[in-house]
């Protein structure tokens, strides 16, 4: 299990079933459209596991966030709230009384809406992350990071 801290709190995304990460992945492509242009920035930031270069890492989470903010503005909002929701569970919180519960979009972000993309894509990083490295082996998002000089 992965853990991050983000605004203060505690968040960890466990293993998800292949078939649901595959599930994810689609939707999420059907609503990505024109953020393609920023995959190869955030990519380069993904790497390994604490393999990726400090500086890249820090593009990457900019372009990751500054990207999910201009395909949310320019999709259905409720297809995109609903993604973001299940994207949410995905995850857990460490509580105050240091249990772990799932995350819930309402219950855990309507006091902290700043946290709320950095913990997206913190899921989607762990959860699509190893999905990503295997495409970046050939294919189209290799020329793309090449391209890019990732």
């Amino acid at each position: 299990m992965a853990e991050k801290k983000i605004g203060g709190r505690t968040f960890r995304v466990g293993h998800v079933l292949a078939t649901e990460a595959i599930k994810l992945q689609v939707r999420l492509l059907k609503i990505i459209g024109g953020g393609v242009d920023r995959l190869p920035v955030i990519l380069a930031g993904m790497g390994k596991k604490g393999e990726a270069d400090p500086a890249a890492k820090s593009a990457s989470d900019a372009a990751a966030v500054a990207a999910l903010g201009d395909i949310f503005s320019k999709s259905d909002p409720d297809a995109v709230t609903k993604l973001i929701s299940d994207i949410v569970s995905m995850s857990q919180l460490n509580t105050t009384s240091g249990a772990w519960e799932n995350a819930d979009i309402d219950q855990d972000f309507t006091q902290n809406k700043g946290d709320l993309f950095p913990v997206v894509l913190f899921v989607l990083q762990e959860v699509l992350g190893d999905f990503f490295s295997g495409a970046l082996a050939s294919g189209s998002l290799k020329k793309l990071m090449d391209k890019a000089g990732a």
